[in-house]
């Protein structure tokens, strides 16, 4: 198994980042042959509560 983590700041707008993301980045996954699965999470807050 292989894991792969990708970690971004918080962007100005985040509405916006998940559109671009999901509509530009997601469609690559699909295009990776062999991935059974694939997950997206999202954090809320940082270890400091900010």
């Amino acid at each position: 198994m292989i894991k792969f983590s990708v970690l971004y700041g918080h962007p100005e707008d985040p509405d916006a980042f998940e559109e671009y993301y999901a509509n530009t980045h997601m469609p690559f996954v699909d295009k990776i042959p062999n991935v059974p699965r694939f997950e997206s999470g999202r954090g809320v807050a940082t270890p400091d509560g900010s």
